[in-house]
């Protein structure tokens, strides 16, 4: 079984990494229409709750969060393993790039 590092020290770090303040972070969540105040941020940032699947993924989002399991994991490595920041930056990049050409997309072409 893996070793996964504390849930709220890595969403703590990430948050003061980004300049935002828990009620920055929640406001953010609001406008997703995920109700949650300062409150409830700081009682996920001191595990004393664990956030829900759409509260983590969207909490994961506004942090900048994209390979989860490396994020959260002492040793597991997730796809963009051995890539430091700028080699994650151009595959976030490329993947946007194929997703909006509609030969690389599962999206219709719109006329």
């Amino acid at each position: 079984m893996e070793k996964f590092k504390n849930l709220g020290e890595t969403f703590t770090k990430l948050r003061k990494e980004k300049n935002l303040l828990q009620s920055e972070v929640a406001a953010l969540l609001e406008e997703r229409g995920i109700s949650v105040t300062n409150q409830g941020v700081s009682k996920w940032e001191t595990n004393k709750v664990v956030p829900n699947a759409i509260q983590f993924l969207n909490l994961c989002d506004i942090l900048g969060i994209e390979d989860v399991m490396s994020t959260f994991s002492d040793g597991y490595t997730g796809f963009q393993s051995g890539l430091n920041a700028d080699g994650r930056k151009m595959v976030t990049e490329l993947i946007h790039f194929l997703s909006e050409n509609p030969k690389f997309s599962n999206n219709p072409v719109s006329e």
